[in-house]
């Protein structure tokens, strides 16, 4: 083992995009991997309140033809759902909302039309 590895402890990624991680590693879990992957039963809720539920048949490119915002207000929705973040843990329910307010389509339509 190169000099200096047996002392590493935290190894820290960096991703420079909002979904890169669970785009590609999202459903990952196993009793191998320390990574809390989904289940498949995650959801959040559109902004007419329909339960938008997570899927694992994202393309690798071109799914989304506008980003999710990037702007702290628009992090702060995804992360809070218009929550405290002063007096609560992020809830992580409000991701559809805030995507659908960019796009005003928050494209369930497509994962059900085959």
């Amino acid at each position: 083992m190169p000099a200096g590895l047996d002392d590493l402890k935290h190894i820290v990624c960096l991703m420079m995009e909002n979904r890169s991680f669970d785009h590609m590693l999202g459903f990952l879990r196993g009793t191998n991997y320390p990574i809390e992957g989904l289940l498949g039963n995650e959801s959040n809720l559109d902004g007419a309140g329909t339960l938008v539920t997570v899927t694992n048949d994202a393309i690798c490119f071109g799914d989304l033809t506008r980003d999710p915002g990037h702007s702290h207000f628009d992090v702060m929705q995804q992360l809070f759902d218009g929550g405290s973040t002063a007096t609560s843990a992020p809830s992580n329910t409000g991701f559809v909302k805030d995507y659908g307010s960019i796009t005003n389509d928050v494209g369930i339509q497509n994962h059900f039309d085959g």
